[in-house]
């Protein structure tokens, strides 16, 4: 179709339609990028929004949360402080209903018997907070701008989420939102809650009960674009805030869920693509809302029309359009006149021209080769043609002069090219044999062909770089076996430390048990001394009223006998705890030289101890003597009664001596019981030392072990490459010989 056109309608229809797809690509191009500057924005300014939305709900949130937790504080630190006051823990919580617009409750469930271990003794006690169980359940409401306390409900509430996120968590938390009916109104609300303890021991969950209707309200009343809206969603991927009232609540169900939850779990914006509602597609984004002093996330959804978001890209875009084809019709227009001039009419003259010199009319000048245009230019070379066509026969000599010259400089080339190619195909078989040996771990791979000057230094370079890659290889090689070496020995060193720590908690185990015996023994020694001294006090009364009754003195002999009999059996008892107790110092004795350093302290307590035995031994020898001459006197009869009063002064004075003596033995066994409690304190605290530090060795064992097998590793890793000469590392034998004879020389 064009072959029958001119020249100028070609160029026409070319040029028209090179200039119009030119233009047409230009505003497509514009128009896209104009759509992608404004979704950008729309999408910042959506982001925006949400990020606004988002600070302002976790603002409300947060604050309500740290009232909640300082309540919580507050009531833990009472209880701790001994305060077990329900009464007093109600005033606490009134207060906090004016922490925010948004509190509608304040409450505290403590866990049964709990708070005051009472709950028998304020069964129905509502004014208290106790339900007809004695529970105690606080809960202070504001009901139309009054506030209430509301009578404790019986349920079981202990198994509810406002309780135990709490409780089973140990960290305050925030429930998902339910519809909550006050004054006939259903209201949305969610109770945020906070653990109360009580020195480390739960004691029942505090919290603030907040209605989220005003933050919906101000959320409804956000219109991004004009015509978008503001919603919001729970943690659990819930919609709390929703024009349709009836999909409260209710998780997430259109397009993107799984985007949705995403967005939620890692706290991150995300856009959703094909939402769509009523027939019309909505751009969607997702705003993570970070309710951090809360341990959740919830989620902000700003969405507007995509119409109205596209709607500047658009418009932007068919102006864009209709300018192009305003554009193309005038410079096609132009272009029409142009050609015409400037082409069409040059050219015509030329073909004359062409025409005449065909016919072999050299005479007449060639038109048009005026100017410096294209059509000039051909019209100077035509007219040059024209000379050198009257001149033929020599030009065509001068031309086969050209070829044969050109045909030698070609050889010349191809001969020049033939030999480059050898030399690279010699240079290319070096580099692989060399790269073939080192891709198989040979490290000693070297050029050593000859290489032209242009390639010299390639294979210099090459032959560097081996080199240097085989000292690496060689040294980290020659470093493999010394870190074998070292974990090994490090292991070995771990084992043996932890067997060593295994026996002395075994030898600490069975010291504390010796302890344990040797403290019940002197509990007992105690208790034997205090019985002996009211033996003691007893004889004495006995010698006072022997004194007061001489006028008897068959009937005062007989008690004097008597009680003599029994001080005897008592010096018995005395002589023999003496005994027990210097036995047991003895065996406390030896059991602190066995534990070396840690035992001297305890070793002074057992050689006081045997001092103290030592004496109670030889003051129950003196009182046996004594008890022996009384009964001496007694056997001399009636004979003998007038010296009764003085023998008795001496029994009362002996016996007064001996309560003393009694009395010291009981406070020293009382002082012996006390150092030997505080010894066993001190060997338990060091058996659970030496338990840790079991741990701790066991823990190294394993980390020696892992550093064995990755140096392993990296030794077998190594043997794959072949390298020069590396120096064996030492063995850990060797290491261990030569560390013993630096240890000897020292």
């Amino acid at each position: 179709m064009l072959a029958r056109r001119s020249l100028s309608e070609k160029l026409m229809i070319v040029l028209g339609a090179v200039i119009g797809a030119l233009l047409i690509a230009a505003c497509l191009w514009i128009g896209l990028q104009t759509r992608s500057v404004a979704t950008e924005l729309s999408d910042a300014y959506g982001s925006a929004l949400g990020e606004a939305a988002a600070e302002t709900i976790s603002g409300e949130l947060t604050s309500v949360q740290a009232t909640a937790n300082s309540m919580a504080e507050a009531i833990g630190a009472a209880h701790a402080g001994g305060v077990r006051d329900r009464a007093l823990v109600m005033a606490m919580l009134k207060p906090n209903l004016d922490a925010s617009p948004l509190v509608m409750g304040s409450w505290f469930f403590a866990a049964p018997e709990a708070f005051d271990g009472r709950d028998a003794e304020f069964v129905g006690r509502a004014d208290l907070g106790s339900n007809s169980s004695g529970r105690f359940e606080a809960y202070w409401a504001r009901v139309d701008g009054a506030d209430i306390m509301e009578p404790p409900e019986d349920a079981d509430v202990f198994d509810e989420a406002f309780y135990t996120l709490s409780a089973k968590s140990g960290k305050p938390a925030i429930t998902e939102p339910y519809p909550y009916e006050v004054n006939g109104k259903t209201v949305l609300m969610t109770s945020i809650t906070a653990p109360v303890f009580s020195d480390g021991e739960l004691i029942g969950v505090a919290g603030l009960d907040i209605a989220l209707n005003d933050l919906t309200a101000q959320l409804e009343g956000l219109k991004p674009f004009g015509d978008g809206r503001v919603l919001l969603l729970s943690g659990a991927g819930a919609w709390v805030s929703h024009p349709n009232h009836e999909l409260h609540m209710k998780p997430y169900a259109d397009a993107g869920a799984e985007t949705v939850k995403t967005a939620i779990a890692q706290a991150e914006s995300l856009k959703v693509g094909g939402v769509r509602e009523g027939g019309e597609a909505l751009s969607r984004r997702i705003v993570p809302v970070n309710l951090q002093a809360s341990n959740a996330t919830w989620a902000v959804v700003v969405d507007a029309p995509a119409k109205t978001v596209d709607a500047p890209a658009r418009n932007l875009a068919i102006g864009l359009l209709l300018g192009g084809v305003v554009i193309i019709g005038a410079v096609l227009a132009c272009l029409m006149l142009a050609v015409r001039k400037m082409v069409a009419q040059p050219l015509s003259r030329l073909v004359r021209s062409v025409q005449a010199l065909a016919s072999g009319r050299y005479d007449e000048p060639v038109a048009a080769s005026d100017g410096q245009d294209e059509i000039a230019q051909i019209g100077r070379a035509l007219e040059d043609l024209r000379h050198e066509l009257a001149d033929g026969v020599k030009a065509r000599g001068e031309q086969e002069a050209l070829r044969t010259a050109t045909e030698a400089e070609r050889r010349s080339n191809q001969a020049e090219q033939e030999r480059t190619a050898r030399e690279q195909a010699i240079v290319v078989e070096a580099l692989q044999g060399a790269l073939s040996q080192l891709s198989k771990g040979d490290l000693r791979a070297r050029i050593s062909a000859a290489f032209s000057t242009e390639y010299a230094q390639l294979k210099t370079d090459f032959n560097a770089a081996a080199a240097s890659l085989e000292q690496a290889v060689s040294a980290v090689a020659s470093k493999t076996g010394a870190i074998t070496a070292a974990a090994a020995e490090i292991s070995s060193a771990a084992d043996d430390l932890s067997r060593r720590s295994e026996q002395q908690a075994a030898s600490l185990e069975e010291t504390a048990a010796a302890l344990d015996e040797i403290t019940a023994t002197v509990n007992r020694t105690a208790q034997g001394a205090g019985q002996a001294r009211s033996a003691v006090a007893s004889a004495k009364a006995s010698a006072e009223e022997s004194g007061a009754v001489m006028r008897s003195a068959v009937e005062a002999m007989e008690q004097i006998e008597q009680g003599a009999r029994e001080i005897g059996q008592i010096i018995s008892v005395i002589d023999e705890i003496a005994f027990q107790t210097n036995l047991l110092a003895l065996n406390a004795g030896v059991e602190a030289a066995r534990a070396g350093e840690a035992g001297r302290g305890f070793a002074v307590v057992a050689s006081e101890v045997r001092a103290l035995a030592q004496r109670s031994a030889d003051a129950a020898r003196e009182i046996k003597q004594l008890i022996s001459t009384s009964s001496t006197q007694v056997e001399a009869g009636v004979s003998l009664v007038a010296r009764t009063g003085e023998a008795l002064s001496g029994i009362v004075a002996q016996v007064n001596e001996i309560n003393a003596l009694v009395a010291e033995i009981a406070g020293s066994a009382q002082e012996q019981a006390t150092g030997l409690a505080q010894v066993n304190t001190a060997v338990n605290q060091m058996d659970q030392m030496t338990q840790q530090n079991a741990a701790m060795v066991e823990q190294s064992t394993a980390a020696s072990g892992a550093l064995a097998g990755e140096a392993n590793e990296l030794k077998r890793l190594m043997g794959q490459f072949q390298v020069g000469s590396v120096a064996a590392p030492a063995s850990p034998a060797r290491l261990q010989q030569e560390r013993l004879r630096a240890a000897m020389g020292a």
